[in-house]
Parts: structure tokens; sequence; C-alpha cells
């Protein structure tokens, strides 16, 4: 029911001999992503989810909760009425559960959303994301980041392939020194290890509005300084997306 709601038409049966086939391939590093406040869910639900999840012995869990993208076919019955959003204290439920049950089998809470058993099972492909470095995309409509620059390749197929030389690029973009700084920070709070205090008196001068923001929150207890550095509280992990948006 969950994905049809979703409109995702796998057969869940193949997800545990997908990860049997990897392991008799010799790939013991599976990683399984889920979706928690699917509407019509329930937290019952939630705990049969996670239940089938570790009885497959994955080594990294991704676990979002879920987004009503505009223009998506969800958003639009949202928009309409047929279907409703999960109460919000039934989504908290829910994210406690998650972070409570995959906490006792051992896997690390290192991102909002994110869990590895172990810091070597962190997943590197999303951290270079979340720690802004550089990297390439290759292919068509691949996405590439380096030294402040972004850009996408072409993403129609037919163009992409009909050029010669370097592929044709789109959507150029270069942050400003302030909006990298916000944005740093939006990615490096959603990050369990935080921002290091080092980096913030490095990069957000006393003067910066973000100051009083980070005092706010400070004092609100969704953000706490911790070995060195500014990390978001248990409070701050259930509404992460809206204490970090402060901070751009």
């Amino acid at each position: 029911g969950m994905l049809k709601a979703l409109e995702r038409w796998h057969e869940p049966a193949n997800v545990a001999r997908a990860a049997d086939a990897f392991r008799r391939a010799g790939i013991d590093n599976v990683n399984i992503d889920l979706i928690f406040a699917i509407p019509g869910q329930s937290l019952d639900m939630v705990e049969a989810d996670l239940d089938a999840a570790l009885a497959i012995g994955p080594q990294h869990v991704s676990y979002y909760s879920l987004i009503f993208e505009p223009n998506t076919p969800m958003t639009q019955r949202l928009k309409m009425g047929q279907v409703a959003r999960v109460d919000e204290e039934v989504e908290r439920a829910m994210y406690e559960r998650v972070i409570e049950r995959l906490g006792a089998a051992d896997f690390e809470h290192y991102e909002v959303s994110n869990w590895s058993r172990g810091r070597q099972r962190r997943c590197a492909h999303n951290l270079a994301y979340w720690q802004n470095r550089n990297w390439l995309g290759v292919g068509p409509a691949a996405a590439s980041h380096v030294a402040g620059r972004r850009w996408k390749n072409e993403p129609h197929l037919g163009r992409y392939l009909a050029s010669t030389g370097e592929p044709p690029t789109c959507d150029h973009e270069r942050l400003d020194a302030d909006a990298a700084v916000g944005e740093s920070l939006m990615l490096g709070l959603r990050l369990i290890d935080g921002v290091s205090i080092q980096w913030l008196d490095e990069n957000v001068a006393p003067s910066d509005p973000r100051r009083r923001t980070i005092d706010h929150l400070l004092n609100q207890n969704m953000l706490k300084i911790e070995n060195g550095h500014l990390r978001l509280t248990r409070h701050g992990l259930f509404i992460a997306d809206t204490v970090i948006a402060d901070l751009l």
C-alpha cells in the first residue's frame, strides 16, 4: 500500500533477494533506503519496515521523511484532498523510533537521515556533497561542483551525444561569499558532527546576522556547542530543515 502511494512498483521481497545476490557476489557493503511519514502510514508500519530492514543486515541505512516536492503527482493529490499529511506528532514519533531502533542495532547516526555501522561505513559519496568538496559529474544531466562553481551537463541525450569535444553544459552557477558560507553551514549542520567553532570564527564575522540566529537557536536548545563544534540537539534534529534554513 505504501509503495502504491509513492508510485513505486518494485516488489518488496526482491530487496532481500538483491542483498543476498550482492553478498554471494562478494559485496558486503549494502545500503537500504527507506521513507517514513507516507500518507496512510502508521507507527506500527514503520516498526515493520525497521524489522524487515534490520533482518537484511545492511551496513548503511538512509531513512528520509517524505517531502512533498512541487509538481509531483503526490503533491497534486495532496492539493486535491485525496491524501493527507501524517500528523506532525506522529511523524516525530516515527523519527524517534527510527533513531532508537537503529541506535540499538549499533548504527551510528552520522547525518540527520543517515546511519552507518561505524565511521568506515559512512557514505563517502554523500559526504562529498555535505562537506562541499569538489566532484565531477559524467554523462548527460550529471552535475559538477569544482572550486565553488557549479554546472550540469546537457540533459537531452540526443544533443549530448551530438556534441564533439567537451560535453555541452548548462545551469552555470557561482555562489557569492555570503551564500557560500550559508550553504556550508546548512550542509555541515546536517552532519551530527556539526560545524567546527574554528571554521565558524574564520568564516562568520561577529557582525553577521547569523551570529544572532545561532545565539537564539542555542538559547532555544535547538543547537549546542560540544567538543569544539556547533551541532544540532536532539530537539533540533526533529526540525532540522527549519533550524538550518534560518542560517542560510
